[in-house]
């Protein structure tokens, strides 16, 4: 699997590795802490093969591929 940050403007990286999706959360955590932002709500869905989190930005998500 493979972790996905999408920024503002659409543009997505990637930004780790991962085995399992609960590794995945690490790594979105990790993220979050190294860039200052604290989310006070986690919610994702199903989009387009990937799964899609929102961490509360309105305008920056997180993607996890499911292969």
């Amino acid at each position: 699997m493979k972790v996905y940050f999408e920024n503002s403007q659409g543009k997505k990286r990637e930004i780790g590795q991962v085995d399992s999706k609960e590794k995945a959360f690490e790594i979105i955590e990790n993220f979050l802490f190294e860039h200052n932002f604290t989310s006070y709500y986690t919610r994702y869905w199903e989009e387009n093969g990937y799964l899609k989190i929102d961490v509360g930005s309105h305008t920056e998500f997180f993607y996890i591929s499911k292969d």
